[in-house]
């Protein structure tokens, strides 16, 4: 004859938790032995947190539908954990900028250029920072460097493409700033006079790196006509 004693039940319980499979479900008799005690389902045994003794008592006699109770019962207070941590981090929770991604938005909106012989622009970029960087830079002066190329200059004369004049500036923001994607997006209004005549606004959107395409509306997104006009009224 030999004695049961904790160590002996600790080896006999985890042998029978690595016979059970891991999705197994508790026998009909087992729900019945909880139903007995009013208990509705292997679900609600699980939440209330009972332990092999308690379901032991509760008729639950075979090892391997206890076994699968308290896997159900794990997986209960790991969601729970994880409900909790997420909980933490949004309500009062320490967040470090490794568990973020910052972008930045500017735009220029209105610009009254001389281009392809007189247009309004809007310019609209997003860009955003590596993970974890706490080192940022002013955006004007990436703004400035927008407006550089709203004009223009030797390189992109006054009939370049807009597609051109917004690949330069992705071009050369990408080298000079430390971003990990970059949106560039430059409105053209739409030109009615005979000279240029292109209905409908227009133009060119660029998108590099590890961000979304900026998503700014192209209908109704002029207030006014800035070549003719300095403000709405």
């Amino acid at each position: 004859m030999w004695l049961r004693t904790p160590l002996v039940a600790l080896i006999l319980s985890a042998a029978a938790s690595a016979s059970v499979p891991l999705d197994a479900l508790p026998s009909e008799g087992a729900l019945q032995a909880l139903a007995a005690s009013g208990i509705n389902s292997a679900d609600e045994a699980a939440a209330l947190g009972l332990d092999s003794a308690d379901l032991r008592e509760l008729g639950v006699a075979e090892v391997n539908d206890r076994v699968a109770i308290l896997r159900q019962r794990n997986g209960v207070v790991a969601a729970a954990a994880s409900v909790a941590a997420a909980v933490a981090t949004s309500v009062g929770g320490v967040v470090t900028p490794e568990q973020t991604r910052q972008d930045f938005n500017f735009v220029a909106s209105h610009v009254n250029t001389t281009r392809q012989w007189g247009k309004c622009i809007n310019i609209v970029v997003k860009y955003r920072y590596p993970r974890g960087s706490e080192v940022y830079f002013d955006y004007r002066d990436m703004r400035e460097l927008a407006l550089h190329y709203a004009y223009p200059t030797e390189e992109l004369p006054i009939g370049a493409e807009w597609e051109q004049i917004n690949m330069r500036f992705v071009q050369e923001s990408v080298a000079r700033w430390n971003v990990t994607g970059l949106s560039s997006q430059f409105q053209v209004m739409e030109s009615r006079v005979p000279e240029v005549w292109e209905p409908g606004n227009h133009g060119s959107t660029i998108t590099t790196g590890d961000i979304e395409p900026v998503q700014e509306p192209w209908v109704d997104n002029f207030r006014y006509d800035c070549t003719s006009r300095t403000s709405p009224i």
